[in-house]
């Protein structure tokens, strides 16, 4: 005697089991007159949390009474962009099989991830930067309903750190560096999901590049990356500093006396041509014949 007892399903006073499969009617010949399926939903068919759907095919009528499921996420900590992020369903009662899809503001995000015991996950390090709405649905199979998170969760992407140094740079004194905007003279780290800088703006302290800069050293400094493949505004960047070195150039031009004046009050007034930027030491003798004695007068 099989019985809907307050939405439960009874045989001879006992209660059917959730998960199962009952055949009601089996018809040796012939069929059942009408085909189709019905479900019957209530707290307590079976066992609680069940779900009964009665169907007609050929000559049975069968019983199939299923688990009711519910998905939910496990807890979302803030990411920062680049960083791989773990996403976990967890599906209850335990299903026999299955699969997850996690889904970003409604967008899958990759394949349907399998149920393993009551768990499944999905990881990704591609969420841009922002607030992410996570959910997750769980496909179903027998005796295993569907079953989708009740609401989203969400997943907080913040800013990855991002430094950028300017390259060190030298030149030799006479000479002209430029600097300002569409410099590739840079290094970088932080960078994520192979992005990309194109340039950056390079200024230089104290009018380093100029032809007539001192011999010594300058700070260049970095600023407003651009170009490439990278978004700015997913990274919180941090720009280094490097230096210009300005040297001596190599001494390649001979030392000449161009002038030698007597001047009215007896001195001697000696003009040189030479290379810029060196020094050069005037030094005097009264006799030529080796070894020299050097006499140090001056310099320029």
């Amino acid at each position: 005697a099989l019985s809907l007892n307050g939405n439960a399903f009874t045989v001879n006073g006992s209660q059917l089991a959730g998960g199962s499969a009952y055949t009601i009617i089996q018809q040796a010949t012939g069929n059942v007159a009408s085909s189709g399926s019905y479900t019957v939903n209530g707290t307590a068919i079976g066992a609680a949390g069940t779900t009964a759907a009665i169907s007609v095919s050929g000559g049975n009528v069968n019983l199939n009474i299923s688990f009711t499921t519910t998905t939910t996420l496990g807890a979302l900590t803030a990411s920062t962009y680049g960083q791989s992020v773990t996403l976990v369903a967890t599906v209850m009662p335990v299903p026999s099989n299955g699969t997850v899809q996690f889904f970003d503001n409604g967008v899958a995000l990759g394949s349907p991830a399998s149920v393993s015991g009551a768990t499944a996950s999905y990881s990704t390090s591609a969420l841009s930067l922002g607030s992410h709405p996570i959910t997750a649905a769980y496909s179903g199979v027998t005796f295993y309903a569907a079953s989708s998170t009740a609401s989203a969760s969400t997943q907080q992407v913040n800013q990855a750190p991002l430094s950028i140094t300017a390259s060190a740079q030298s030149k030799t004194y006479g000479q002209t560096l430029a600097f300002g905007g569409g410099s590739t003279n840079f290094a970088s780290s932080g960078l994520q999901n192979g992005d990309t800088i194109g340039t950056v703006t390079l200024a230089v302290s104290g009018n380093g590049g100029a032809s007539n800069a001192p011999v010594g050293t300058y700070t260049i400094t970095p600023s407003l990356a651009t170009g490439g493949t990278f978004t700015a505004a997913d990274y919180n960047i941090t720009y280094n500093t490097g230096l210009l070195t300005v040297t001596l150039p190599p001494n390649t031009i001979p030392v000449t006396i161009v002038g030698i004046t007597l001047l009215g009050d007896g001195t001697v007034q000696l003009s040189f041509s030479g290379t810029p930027g060196y020094v050069y030491l005037i030094e005097a003798a009264t006799d030529l014949t080796p070894p020299i004695a050097w006499t140090a007068l001056s310099t320029n």
